[in-house]
């Protein structure tokens, strides 16, 4: 949906109409500014204190006593405990119609960028991040030199809100930000991303375009230290796929590592000329299946991290290894402690995977 369309439809979802579906008791006028009962705070010991503050114009709300403030959707949405997205959809079909009456079609989810238009937005983003302190010796503690850091082109993620919208006011000059997964837009119609504390990861495709970005988080979330890069359920948001990368796999390769995890990924590709494939997210074997075809791959080397997550293994026999293992893929695994395990020369002596 263009910026334009989004602009008209917000001149229905007035901050007043949004007060009057929540039920905000609005108290008197000044002009385009309205004093009304905060739902937050106003009526705290039978008190009715008229704190907040309403402007039909710019479609704000701010409370002088509690504090809080934002944009109409933003209200609506934390009154009925929902996101931004699932208000404006409430909002529009409450609100909108076209001037001859026919309800406006709302696009929930926009249609995702080709891959060289992604790579294009993705390398002039990186080109504005950098990696700071913290998350370099973090990779140098996994035995990435300063040379392969700068050339797998890891970039914090900014946690300043005016940081990230300076950073998308320079991109959108050059490109539109609408159909690229990580970027979406505020009720005010300005431009932000996908900003979780962590640093980022190129993810790219066999012709070396930037497909996706992962997201290296620098606290496990839901049992995970990956998340894509994504603006699902944003406004003018757009939602990333389970991008699956692999390097040095042709179509005489018999034996290929495999890996969940991007940085064992990415330090193999620095110091070990081998054929290696990585995946994140996936639950099932058809994007590992998809990738091996037209190849004469038998022999699969998973790599998993950690020597006590026999639960993540478990959920790997089940849901990918499975059904590869039925194709007649030879399937063995290898634990490592340390990123440093893959320089032995006794890597690939690994454990046969047996499945129950």
């Amino acid at each position: 949906m263009k910026i334009e369309d989004y602009k008209e439809i917000a001149k229905h979802i007035n901050i007043l109409n949004v007060a009057y579906h929540s039920n905000i008791e609005v108290i008197k006028q000044n002009g385009s500014e309205f004093s009304a009962i905060c739902p937050f705070c106003g009526y705290k010991d039978n008190k009715r204190e008229s704190n907040l503050k309403l402007n039909s114009i710019k479609n704000t709300y701010h409370c002088f006593k509690c504090g809080n403030s934002g944009y109409s959707i933003g209200l609506y949405a934390k009154l009925n405990f929902m996101d931004n997205k699932k208000a404006f959809k409430e909002l529009i079909s409450r609100e909108f119609f076209s001037i001859d009456k026919s309800q406006l079609e709302i696009i929930p989810i926009n249609k995702m960028a080709d891959v060289e238009y992604r790579n294009l937005v993705y390398s002039e983003f990186l080109s504005m991040l950098k990696l700071n302190i913290k998350h370099k010796r973090y990779l140098q503690s996994l035995d990435f030199t300063s040379s392969s850091i700068e050339e797998c082109n890891f970039k914090s993620i900014p946690s300043k809100i005016i940081s990230r919208k300076i950073i998308c006011s320079n991109l959108k000059r050059k490109y539109n930000l609408e159909g690229i997964p990580g970027f979406y837009m505020h009720e005010d119609f300005s431009w932000d991303f996908f900003a979780p504390d962590g640093f980022l990861i190129p993810v790219y495709d066999d012709y070396n375009n930037i497909q996706g970005l992962s997201v290296h988080l620098d606290k496990e979330f839901n049992g995970t230290e990956y998340l894509w890069f994504s603006s699902n359920n944003k406004i003018n948001g757009t939602p990333a796929r389970n991008w699956i990368t692999k390097a040095n796999i042709y179509e005489h390769t018999q034996t290929i590592i495999l890996t969940d995890n991007l940085l064992t990924y990415n330090l193999i590709r620095q110091v070990e000329d081998k054929a290696i494939m990585a995946f994140s997210g996936v639950t099932n074997s058809y994007s590992i299946l998809k990738e091996l075809e037209d190849t004469n791959v038998e022999n699969i080397v998973f790599t998993i991290r950690k020597l006590e997550d026999n639960q993540r293994l478990d959920y790997m026999i089940e849901k990918i290894f499975k059904d590869l293992l039925c194709k007649g893929y030879d399937i063995t695994y290898k634990y490592i402690e340390n990123y440093k395990d893959i320089l032995e020369d006794n890597f690939l002596d690994n454990i046969k995977l047996k499945v129950a």
